[in-house]
Parts: structure tokens; C-alpha cells; sequence
């Protein structure tokens, strides 16, 4: 097939371009005032704030029942904001100049060139599959089908019929969904305001998330140049450490790629070979990029270039946008050198977003948040403390609606090699508690036997040495002890390097508590390091361009500024890699429609989910939000079952297992849904059939070739008599029961 973009993908791409550049326009009075000391008025920052004002005051208005999810209301509550922020505009009289102007026009420019490039490359693999792609789009299509918040568990119906005195478990109380959703309703509210296809949508917020982050970081990059040189810049220097911040945080990978240069090691070894053990044979096609993200036994270490190649909608990648808005908000802070309380509960919102987002980021920006408090307010400890209680104060209020809801899953930490540490000074460890777990807790951590890992100081440097190296520099040839206390750009560098480095070096020492027994840390060790490697990226575009730009004829400065641009080389050819193997060299352009997947592999299977999902919205809203539930095949985690519930949005009996054991913190329902699920599929009892459908408001039962697969057995004969076949294509039909 040709390589060339369809006219509809790109008519698609400028339609959804349209409907954010509708938000910034809205947003740009606000944003100019927040930002009026950076060199470019953190115009790409007007996108972010205004996407996520509109996305918030849209799940406020759903949980309190006061405003529908359709288009006519997301479009007037953005003509709302718009009016407001250009009272503000008004009341302060804000000008831009030639210079701010020229900046704005460079900036859409980069995010709409980035938007369109990897929509392109998306679109030559653009299934919505793999990986947690289904859970990522059950979650939009589900807020979009009920249009009610909290939004419900497609994966897990409501109890419709509990049995007498039967207890409903507080872990799956009311049925919403139960892990962080914010980012995909981010999606969803886009998806309203474009009023494109949701299976277009995906692919396209997608190539937003990687413009956003090319962009910002852009942004971040010329800032921290300009407000360190001030009347000293060029166009042509801000231009090129905005360029490669941006590149650095958004499509390098780390010096594991120095494997692509060598005969590789043997995949599935525990420990792999260390690049100096190894032939040297340079091949494109014998490296494989996910390694550069599993490279440390039973730990996971991604970055954003990994996460756009795969293209999950996760909440570490949605809140990327948000992490980059509070990394430009402290830098602001710090410039400007005072802390105004308003300005901190502006803080507070936005921990509050990161908590519905990705729980994680909450823990690290609010300790960076507290310590920019900290250092501005350093003679003014009272001034600190109330802006630390105004901060907390804050982010209660605004999480309040989706705390609600919400049961934490988890909230224990685990010590790394605590257990047999202690037990070296205690005998007879192993019953030292009542229960003889081979634990020992002590407030919220725990030391588990057997819980004991330890990274290969060689292995660490492989994936974190560029920045180690870039820091060293940093310290050793930009960085002047004697000016820190004047120079907000040194203050905030210090500040998320002692960040990023004890993130990476966590791991080693504690982990959150979780369900995996094996991979015990690799959550902990994923989600620190992914925003170690955002902030370091920044710190190494800098040193890079500095030196550069202030080259002295110094040995030393020569050898490493040499050696640090190999490093470079190093690290930004990843994509060639990520992309020729998992987009085949961009070599047969499909489309950005996202469904094609199931089209080409389950064609029958295909039409039915077309068939409900024409009518989920509608059979939703004659329900007042509470959709008709489907009966679906139950499958592992990670494979095409749950099609239906996630490509439609309504709910099912029982959608992934493992995930919904993961956001329960239980197994216990999800096991005993399974069997109940393949009762109603091969029971020959009639009556109990009945009766599982009538405890889940089993409204249609969906069979096609997953069902068939995974129920060899099925009594189809029974949901001929219950019920009435309303939609039928080959093999595939679907009941409606009476």
C-alpha cells in the first residue's frame, strides 16, 4: 500500500488541530499573565491549561449532575472561559510584541508539525490492541457512551440482584472505575469538542501527547536559556536548546542502544551480557527497542519515546502535558521570587489533577513543589508553612470528587532486601509474628522474605550514565556556587537533579507494595525513572548547549564535551529503531481509524461491536447514564477479550481479571465472575442461567468467534429461549433477552 496520507486522515488531523487551537485561543490572556517573565509567554502551556481547566469543569459538572456530556455543553463551557479570560484580558491591558508574536507562531508551527508526523506514523500500525490499548479505550468509550462521572467499570457490571443479607465488598462498592482516569477523559472531552470518531481520537491524542511533550520541553528548554543569559541570547541559541530538549525529552532513548552496535545478547537470558562481552556487528534490524525498557531483571525503565512507539493511553504518558505545566510553574515561581497564595492553590489544583492522572507524579512534584516553597521562603519559615497548609488544604478540595469514589490500591511500601537484612541480626525471624508470614511491618513499610533485589551498578549506568555524565558537567563546567542564590535557573537545576537522582536510586531501597510477586519493584522503578528521565533530559539540553555556545579551548572541556555528544548520537537514534521495527520502516500506510484490527481479524465479530456501539449512546442516555449491560467472553489480561465492553463502552460482567484483581486489591470477585460468566455460557440448568443474568441486568449476550473459542461447550439454545436475536453475521450474533 502507499505510503501517502488519505485526505480524510488529514482533514481528521487539522479538524481535531482546530478544536485545541480553539483552546488556546480561550486561554492566552491567563496564561500570559502566569507566564509574563518567559521569553515566549509559555504559549504552548495556553493548550495545556485550557485542556485541562475544560476537562476538570467537565467532570465537576457530571459528578454533580448539573451539566450533560454532549458537544453543546463542553463548547459552552469553553465560551465561558473564553469570556472570562478575556475579561482578565481587558481589565490588564496585555500587549504582545513582535518578538512574543514570532515565538507563538514558532511554537504552533513545532506542535503542529509534531502532531501530523507521528499521526502519520501511527497510523501505519494504528490498532487499537496490545499491550493495555483495550483498557485504555474502554475507559474513553465508556465515558463517552454514559456521559456520567464517576464513570462505571465497564469491566465489572453493577450487582443488579444481590442474593439475600449479601454483602457488597467495599473494594468494588458502587462499581466505578477504580484506577486513575483523568487522562483518558482528557481524551474523551476532545473527542466530544472535535466531534470526530473516538477510534480516530485515540491515534490523535496520542500524536498530541508527543506534541505536547516535544513542544513543552521546547518551551522549558529556551526558558531556562533565556532568564539565565537575559539580554545575552540569540534567536539561534534559544532555537537550538529548545530543539534538542525537546528531542531529548521526547524521542531519545538511553545508552542501552549501544547494543545496536554489537551482536546483541541471547533474549530471555536473566542477566544480559554487558556490551564489551559481545562481538561488535552493527545490524538495524538485530536490535530490539523494548530491551532498552527491560534491561534490569524483573524492573521495568520506559521512557517517552518507548511509550509513544507503543502507544498506550496510560496515565504516565496523559500527565505528561501536566508534568511539564508544573515544571514551567515553579520555574516561574522561582523567577519571580515570591509566593502568592493564589498561585499555590493553583499548585494545589494541579496535584489534585496528578492524583486522578498518575498517582505517582502526586508523591514526586508535590515534594518538588514543597521544596521551591522552601527555598523561596527560606527567611520567611511561618510564609512556608502556610503555603504548605494552603497546598494540601487545596488539593483535598479539588480531588474531593474523584477521593470519593476511589479506594487507594495501595498504601504500604515495601522495604528492598529489609527482611534479609534484619535477619542477619534476629534469629528465627521467620516466626517472630504471629501469623508466620516471613514478614515484618513497622508503620506503612514491610519487609518481605524473598523480596530482594539488587541493580548491577554496570547495568545502571548503561540506562541513567548519559545523564549521570550530563550532570557531571553541569556541576563541573556551567554551574558557579558563588552565583546560586541569584540565579533562579541554578536554584531549580540543583532542585530536580537531587530529585531525579534519589528517584532513580529509590528503588533500590524501597518499593510500593503490589501484586506482582517477581516484578515486586519494577512498578516503582518504571514510575520514578520516567520522570527522572523527563527532568535530567532538560539539565543535559542545557549543559549541551551551553557549552556549545561558551566553548572554551580547554582539554578537559574538549575530552567531555566530545564524549557527552557520542552519548548523544547514542541515545537519539533510538526511534530508528522503535519505529522500523514496530511501524514496519513506515512501508504500508493504513489509516488512523484504530478498529481495523478487529475488522481484519474477527470481521463478523466486528459488525456486532459496530452494531452496539451505534447505539450505545443512545441506549445510555434513555437510561439516564446507566448502560444496558453485555455479556462477553472472559480472557486473560492483555489479549483481544473484553472487545466489546472496551470498543463500546458498555459494561460487561467481567472484563480483564488480572487488572480488575490489580484495581481491587482482591482477587475474590474477579474469580468468581469468571466461573459465573461461563455458567451463563454452558450451564444446561436453565434457571441458574436466568438467574445470573438477572444479577447482573444482563440486558444483551454477545456470541462470535472469542465466545466460541473460549466455551466450546455453549448452550447457545438457552438465550434462544430467554431471549431474541436482534443482530446476526455469519457465526457472530447478539441477543437481546426478554
Amino acid at each position: 500500500m502507499s505510503s501517502l496520507m488519505p485526505s480524510l486522515d488529514i482533514l481528521y488531523i487539522l479538524t481535531w488541530w482546530l478544536a485545541l487551537m480553539f483552546i488556546t485561543l480561550s486561554f492566552i490572556p491567563i496564561t500570559s499573565i502566569l507566564f509574563s517573565k518567559f521569553v515566549d509567554k509559555g504559549y504552548i502551556f495556553t493548550k495545556v491549561i485550557g485542556m485541562l481547566v475544560l476537562s476538570y469543569l467537565v467532570f465537576i459538572g457530571g459528578y454533580l449532575k448539573l451539566v450533560p456530556f454532549t458537544f453543546p455543553a463542553v463548547l459552552g463551557i469553553l465560551v465561558i472561559l473564553a469570556g472570562l479570560n478575556y475579561l482578565v484580558l481587558r481589565k490588564r491591558s496585555l500587549k504582545f510584541n513582535k518578538q512574543d508574536i514570532k515565538f507563538f507562531i514558532i511554537e504552533e508551527l513545532l506542535f503542529l508539525a509534531v502532531l501530523a508526523f507521528w499521526s502519520y506514523v501511527r497510523a501505519h500500525q494504528p490498532a487499537i490492541e496490545g499491550l493495555e490499548k483495550l483498557m485504555d479505550y474502554g475507559f474513553v468509550r465508556t465515558m463517552l457512551a454514559s456521559g456520567t462521572f464517576p464513570p462505571q467499570d465497564m469491566w465489572l457490571a453493577t450487582i443488579a440482584k444481590p442474593e439475600i443479607g449479601e454483602v457488597i465488598p467495599e473494594n468494588i462498592a458502587g462499581f466505578y472505575i477504580n484506577y486513575y482516569y483523568f487522562g483518558q477523559l482528557v481524551a474523551a472531552v476532545l473527542t466530544r469538542l472535535s466531534m470526530l470518531p473516538s477510534a480516530v481520537t485515540y491515534n490523535l491524542q496520542i500524536a498530541t501527547l508527543a506534541a505536547f511533550t516535544f513542544v513543552c520541553s521546547f518551551s522549558l528548554g529556551i526558558n531556562l536559556f533565556y532568564i539565565k543569559i537575559r539580554s545575552l541570547y540569540s534567536l539561534k541559541q534559544l532555537l537550538v536548546v529548545g530543539i534538542l530538549s525537546g528531542l531529548l525529552v521526547t524521542f531519545a532513548g538511553n545508552l542501552h542502544t549501544i547494543y545496536a552496535f554489537t551482536a546483541g545478547y541471547p533474549l530471555g537470558d536473566t542477566l544480559p551480557l554487558a556490551p564489551w562481552q559481545l562481538t561488535w556487528d552493527f545490524n538495524l534490524n538485530n536490535y530490539w527497542y523494548p530491551n532498552a525498557t527491560r534491561f534490569i531483571p524483573f524492573t521495568i525503565h520506559e521512557f517517552p519515546a518507548y511509550s509513544f512507539i507503543v502507544s498506550d493511553l496510560h496515565g504516565h504518558v496523559n500527565n505528561i502535558p501536566f508534568v511539564m505545566l508544573i515544571l514551567a510553574g515553579l520555574l516561574a515561581l522561582i523567577q519571580y521570587g515570591k509566593v502568592k497564595l493564589k498561585v499555590v492553590i493553583g499548585f494545589g489544583f494541579l496535584l489534585a489533577v496528578f492524583y486522578m492522572t498518575n498517582a505517582w507524579d502526586l508523591l514526586i512534584y508535590g515534594a518538588l513543589t514543597v521544596a521551591t516553597l522552601f527555598i523561596i521562603s527560606l527567611k520567611k519559615i511561618k510564609s512556608f508553612l502556610v503555603a504548605v497548609l494552603i497546598l494540601a488544604i487545596s488539593f483535598m478540595v479539588f480531588s474531593h470528587p474523584f477521593r470519593t469514589n476511589f479506594r487507594p490500591i495501595s498504601s504500604s511500601l515495601g522495604i528492598n532486601c529489609g527482611y534479609e537484612a534484619a535477619s542477619v541480626f534476629i534469629k528465627g525471624l521467620a516466626f517472630n509474628n504471629a501469623e508466620n508470614t516471613r514478614q515484618i511491618s513497622f508503620g506503612p513499610f514491610t519487609a518481605e522474605a524473598g523480596k530482594c533485589q539488587i541493580s548491577k551498578p554496570w547495568m545502571h549506568m548503561i540506562l541513567w550514565g548519559f545523564f549521570y555524565f550530563g550532570v557531571l558537567g553541569y556541576l563541573r563546567f556551567i554551574l558557579r556556587f558563588k552565583d546560586l542564590m541569584k540565579s533562579p535557573v541554578d536554584k531549580f537545576m540543583l532542585l530536580i537533579i537531587v530529585l531525579s537522582v534519589g528517584l532513580l536510586w529509590a528503588p533500590e531501597i524501597i518499593y510500593i507494595r503490589d501484586i506482582y510477586p517477581a516484578h515486586f519493584r519494577a512498578n516503582t522503578m518504571f514510575k520514578l525513572g520516567y520522570q527522572a528521565y523527563m527532568m535530567l533530559s532538560l539539565v543535559v539540553s542545557y549543559t549541551i548547549v551551553k557549552l556549545i555556545f561558551n566553548f572554551k579551548l580547554r582539554l578537559s572541556r574538549i575530552i567531555y564535551a566530545a564524549i557527552l555528544l557520542l552519548m548523544t548520537f547514542v541515545v537519539l537514534i533510538y526511534p530508528l529503531f522503535g519505529i522500523n521495527s514496530y511501524y514496519n520502516s513506515l512501508s504500508n500506510y493504513k489509516e488512523l481509524y484504530g478498529l481495523g484490527w478487529l475488522m481484519e481479524r474477527y470481521p463478523e465479530d466486528y459488525n456486532g461491536v459496530i452494531w452496539l456501539d451505534m447505539r450505545a449512546d443512545k441506549l445510555c442516555a434513555a437510561a439516564a447514564g446507566k448502560c444496558p449491560v453485555v455479556l462477553e467472553a472472559v480472557g486473560d489480561s492483555y489479549t483481544t477479550y473484553a472487545r466489546v465492553s472496551s470498543n463500546t463502552g458498555l459494561p460487561t460482567v467481567l472484563g480483564w481479571p488480572v487488572h480488575e484483581w490489580l484495581w481491587r486489591g482482591s482477587y475474590d470477585e474477579a474469580g468468581k465472575r469468571r466461573t459465573e460468566v461461563e455458567t451463563m455460557y454452558t450451564s444446561k440448568d436453565l434457571a441458574e442461567v436466568k438467574r445470573l443474568l438477572e444479577r447482573y441486568a444482563v440486558e444483551y449476550v454477545f456470541v462470535g468467534k472469542l465466545e466460541r473459542e473460549a466455551y466450546p461447550k455453549m448452550i447457545e439454545s438457552n438465550f434462544d429461549q430467554l431471549g431474541n436475536v436482534v443482530y446476526s453475521s455469519g457465526d457472530t450474533r447478539i441477543y437481546l433477552l426478554r
